[in-house]
């Protein structure tokens, strides 16, 4: 009956030995400087010992300045705390546990009293911490994905398997849209940059970045490389093209819906 349950399972190209799962959960036990304690390091351990195949952790602060929810959170914002999270990688990974590290920005959410900056948001509101946040500019919200960035790679230095962000609403409502620069790092790029010749944009964009393209009856897929399919979705969106109903992106696959069949042939 449980078969399914125990049985290894992918998430990409990472292996589970298990369908298993514990997810993230705010334990609170680490040292005031976001660093594991014996108490939280022996914490997941009990739960890899258990036979969990995935470890999400608790929240991971990526931002001190703005980003702090509750005292005592798992912090990644800072290089010198590489070590610490490599301790709990070198605790579950030997029990064949896998570990994710669920990176984490509150924004209008985010304490006051434990944040030196203001707070930040989509556009003004009061969060659950009763602080009042502005609304962010482009700017900063590219400096929070660049944070985000940053503490991925330290935890991924630290010998952990995956991360999992959770980037706030506020990239989505200001139409961010995350693209790939010459120097193969990622930028997110406004609405009003993207617009800005549109039709070149687009065509270099499907150029370098676009795989295949198939199409079923009036639905057409379009597979980029990953990461991509965002911004060729955006670009695509500003041709305003007739008989484009919508479109959708995830990471490397655009859904275009179309009208007709005929549609197809103006993409």
């Amino acid at each position: 009956m449980y078969d399914l349950l125990f049985s290894p399972g992918k998430i990409g190209g990472l292996t589970l030995p298990n369908r298993i799962a514990m997810t993230a959960a705010s334990a609170s036990l680490s040292q005031p400087d976001g660093t594991m304690t014996e108490d939280m390091l022996a914490y997941y351990e009990a739960r890899a010992k258990g036979g969990v195949g995935l470890i999400i952790t608790e929240m991971v602060c990526v931002d001190e300045d703005r980003g702090v929810l509750f005292p005592r959170e798992l912090n990644a914002a800072r290089e010198e705390n590489i070590p610490s999270f490599r301790s709990l990688a070198d605790r579950v990974h030997p029990h064949g546990t896998k570990i994710f590290a669920q990176l984490f920005h509150p924004g209008a959410n985010a304490d006051p009293k434990l944040n030196p900056l203001d707070l930040i948001s989509a556009s003004p509101a009061r969060g659950k911490k009763r602080g009042q946040a502005r609304a962010a500019t482009v700017e900063e919200l590219e400096a929070i994905a660049e944070q985000f960035g940053q503490a991925a790679r330290r935890v991924k230095e630290s010998g952990f398997d995956v991360t999992q962000a959770t980037v706030s609403r506020d990239i989505k409502e200001l139409r961010l849209v995350k693209t790939l620069t010459t120097n193969g790092q990622y930028k997110y790029y406004s609405g009003k940059e993207m617009s800005k010749d549109t039709s070149s944009k687009f065509y270099s964009l499907m150029t370098d970045n676009g795989t295949s393209a198939a199409r079923a009856c009036n639905l057409v897929v379009i597979k980029t490389l990953t990461g991509m399919a965002q911004a060729v979705c955006a670009a695509m969106d500003s041709m305003h093209w007739n008989g484009v109903v919508g479109t959708l992106a995830g990471d490397d696959t655009v859904l275009v819906i179309t009208e007709s069949r005929t549609a197809y042939g103006r993409i």
